[in-house]
This record gives structure tokens, C-alpha cells and sequence, in this order.
């Protein structure tokens, strides 16, 4: 380490310049090896490290490599090798297409469009995936949210386009409650398979658990005006207008807090670890920590992570650890994007256009296809996968925020489209069902998050 020391008049000009460097912890560039000392003591590891989170935060795409090169064999590989039951549904998407065009059955256009929208919406996550491993965590996540709702958003403004409003309404009811009972149950179930309990941080589970709340909340006031004759006409809908506009301010300044003025709150750790313990018979306890409700980037590792699993919980680990470096070229999985979400614009499109036909031959009705049918087709992997991994933290971060995302930005967003197509039937007036369903679950949820401690 060399010291810092006065400069004498008799020192020659680079000297001189040595000695300015050292104050200021600049370094001098030398001409025979083109090197630059490096910063003085004074810079210590840890502000070294919150600097470069910093920068990590403030540009948004990072470095990534490959361990080898990318080629289109790999590529193409890597889109239809990795899993061979969505590739096969793939094919039913250009069946769907012709069979809109060709066949009047009604029965087989809105099955086999509905099982299209499966290999569309995974290839879209999928390449979702290889974007978000560019950007930081927590907008890896965001992304991930806003691509798993894909299937919301598009079928929302197709059935607002073709004035389903009671499907329309029933398909966001059933999307909320999907996420947060059966997505997020399912997800805790695999999950403590393989650890006995997991923690959550805290801060975060609170406030994605108030925010859920207060959307559920919100519905209660047009509703209940409604339901208690205490307004009528134009006064519900302008009711409803104004709670659609404070909806979406909430949500704005949700994101610009999580993503910007508090992102250390959502990427510090669980404050009180706990060890898991594996459920398998024979296996001793792994002392591996509990993951927090979102991580950085720099998460340690421990060596039973990479310990190998059997049976169900190694398939879902090895689907889960293929995402860990890219395997795609930004364009193309740009391209594989654009691509999933237009198939699954014409495969929704098409799945509501055989809604009526439908509910005439088969005895279902419309809300059972927008509460149970389109919420189903919206499936989404990668919570089970987190959770099979121990990442049970990203998976209450993917199902409640996407419950968040649809609660405060999908329903308010499609009240004022409707707003501005001149569409005065969409208002956030429920049925009795609807909202007794939606708050009780929204208050199952912030029972759970209590403790910040999940396990089955």
C-alpha cells in the first residue's frame, strides 16, 4: 500500500502527478503497461458495493455472456427442447386459427383456442425469462408480472370490444382469486416439500398485502352504493371513474417506490432467518436460509443448493436452474415475444367470439367461463418453479403481485378505455358473490403474510 506524501519542489512532473493521485484516489495511467492504480484505502469494499447497486439500478440492462456462443441450432433448441408438452400444444395454435375460419363448430374453435393460449403464453414468459436476466431483479419482476398477465390484458379489451362486460367483470374476479388461493397455494405446498419453512421480508409482504387490500377495498364503495340505493346512473359511473383514477395513482406511486425511492427495503433480506429442513426421509437438516419476498442480485449460494434432488422436486429444480444464464439473443427473444403476444391476441379473439355459441351447446354459463376457464388458461409455472427451488419469497412476489397488477392497474385501466370509447355499461359495480369471494381472500392472504412465516 503506498502512503501519500508531500510534493517537493525539486519532484519532476509526473512525480507531481503521482502525488495528486494518491490524495484523490484517481490513479495515474502508465505509458509502458497502460495500467491504472486503483482507488486508495479510503474506498471501502462496502461502498464499492452499494456504489455498483446503484449503478445497477440506474442503468437498466446489464452484462450478461453466454457460456457459449449463440447459434440458431441452440437457439432453436433452447425454444422447443425445453419443454416438449408445450411444443406440442404449440400446434394447436395454428389449428385454432383455421379452424375459426373453416369450421362451425363451436365446441372444438374454443377448446382448441383455449388450450392454444397454454404454449403462447409460456413461450412469451419464456422469453420473458432471457429479457429479465439483462435487468435487475426487481425489474425482472415487474416484467415478469406485466408478461404473466398478458392473457388478462388481452382478453379484457377483447371482451370490452365485443361488450362482454359480465365476462369481462367475472374473468378479473377469478384472475385475483386464482393468484392469491390457488397459484400461491399450490406454490406453498411444493415449496415445503422440500423445507420445512420459509421467511418473507417483512416490509415488502406488508405493503404488497395492504396494497392488495385496499384494492379489494374499493370495490366495496360503487358496490355498496349500489346495493344500498344510495346513488344511480351517471352518479355510479362517475363513482366508479374517480375510484379507477385514484386506483391508478396508487399503483404509480406503488412502482415508483419499489422501484426507485425504496428498492433497498424490497431487496433487503428475512429478519429472522429460519433453517429449512428437508421432508425427505434419511436427509438431514440442510441449514439452508429462508429466501426473502425479493432478493438481489448477489445472493450467496450454499452447497446444498446444487445437491441433487429426486423425483418431482429435481424435475421442477432442473426447469428452474436452466433460467440462470441466457440462452437466447436479446432480438430473438424480443422477436419470441412479439410473436406469443399476437398469437395470443388472435387466440383469445377468437376463444370470445365462440363464447355465446358455446354457452347454447354446452350447459356452461358465461360466468363460469370468465371465473373458472379464462383465469385457468392464465397459468403460470414459474411461482411452483421459485418454490421448488426455495424462492418462496419471487413466488409471493409473482401471484400477489399479479394480483396487485390487476386489481390496480388492469380493472381501472379498462374502465377508462371503456371511458373513452364511450362505454358507460363498465363500472366497478360486482355482484354480491363476486365481492364477498375477493375479500375473503384478500384477508386469508393478509393472515398468511402475518407471521412472514409460510409453510403447509
Amino acid at each position: 500500500m503506498t502512503s501519500s506524501r508531500e510534493i517537493s519542489p525539486s519532484d519532476s512532473q509526473e512525480q507531481r502527478a503521482e502525488a495528486e493521485g494518491e490524495k484523490d484516489g484517481t490513479g495515474v495511467v502508465q505509458d509502458t503497461t497502460c495500467s491504472v492504480q486503483g482507488p486508495s484505502s479510503s474506498d471501502s469494499p462496502v461502498s464499492a458495493e452499494q456504489r455498483d447497486e446503484q449503478r445497477t439500478v440506474l442503468w437498466l440492462f446489464k452484462r450478461v455472456s453466454p457460456k457459449t456462443p449463440f447459434t440458431m441450432r441452440s437457439q432453436f433448441t433452447y425454444i422447443f427442447h425445453r419443454n416438449y408438452i408445450m411444443t406440442l400444444f404449440m400446434f394447436c395454435c395454428p389449428v385454432g386459427l383455421v379452424l375459426h375460419h373453416t369450421s362451425k363448430n363451436l365446441r372444438a374453435i374454443f377448446a382448441i383456442n383455449l388450450l392454444s393460449t397454454l404454449p403462447a403464453n409460456y413461450f412469451g414468459n419464456l422469453a420473458m425469462t432471457e429479457i429479465g436476466l439483462r435487468v435487475p431483479r426487481l425489474l425482472a419482476d415487474f416484467l415478469s408480472i406485466s408478461t404473466g398477465n398478458l392473457i388478462q390484458y388481452i382478453s379484457c379489451v377483447v371482451l370490452l370490444r365485443t361488450h362482454e362486460y359480465n365476462v369481462l367483470q367475472t374473468s378479473i374476479t377469478g384472475s385475483i382469486l386464482a393468484n392469491t388461493l390457488f397459484f400461491l397455494g399450490l406454490s406453498i405446498f411444493v415449496g415445503c416439500l422440500e423445507h420445512s419453512e420459509q421467511n418473507l421480508n417483512r416490509s415488502a409482504a406488508h405493503i404488497a398485502t395492504n396494497l392488495l387490500f385496499l384494492s379489494s377495498t374499493s370495490l366495496l364503495i360503487p358496490t355498496a352504493s349500489h346495493l344500498l340505493n344510495q346513488a344511480e346512473g351517471r352518479d355510479l359511473l362517475r363513482q366508479s371513474r374517480g375510484v379507477a383514477i385514484v386506483l391508478l395513482v396508487v399503483y404509480i406511486c406503488f412502482v415508483i417506490c419499489e422501484y426507485w425511492t425504496s428498492w433497498e427495503a424490497f431487496c433487503g433480506k428475512d429478519e429472522h432467518p429460519v433453517a429449512a429442513t428437508s421432508l425427505r426421509p434419511g436427509h438431514l437438516s440442510q441449514n439452508r436460509s429462508s429466501h426473502t419476498l425479493v432478493q438481489g442480485d448477489g445472493a450467496e449460494k450454499t452447497a446444498d443448493d446444487d445437491a441433487p434432488a429426486e423425483g418431482f422436486l429435481a424435475t421442477l429444480k432442473n426447469l428452474a436452474v436452466v433460467d440462470s444464464e441466457p440462452h437466447l439473443h436479446f432480438i430473438v427473444a424480443v422477436l419470441l415475444l412479439v410473436a406469443s403476444t399476437a398469437l395470443l391476441y388472435f387466440n383469445i379473439d377468437y376463444c370470445v367470439q365462440s363464447i355465446d355459441g358455446l354457452t347454447k351447446v354446452v350447459p356452461l354459463s358465461k360466468t363460469f367461463v370468465g371465473l373458472v376457464l379464462f383465469p385457468l388458461a392464465n397459468v403460470d409455472y414459474v411461482p411452483i418453479l421459485l418454490a421448488a427451488t426455495g424462492e418462496l419469497g419471487h413466488t409471493v412476489t409473482q401471484t400477489v403481485g399479479k394480483s396487485i397488477q390487476t386489481a390496480l392497474l388492469v380493472m381501472p385501466a379498462i374502465v377508462l378505455l371503456a371511458w373513452t370509447w364511450g362505454l358507460d355499461e363498465v363500472n366497478f359495480i360486482f355482484n354480491g358473490f363476486e365481492v364477498v369471494s375477493l375479500f375473503a381472500a384478500v384477508l386469508l392472504v393478509n393472515f398468511l403474510m402475518m407471521d412472514i412465516k409460510l409453510h403447509w
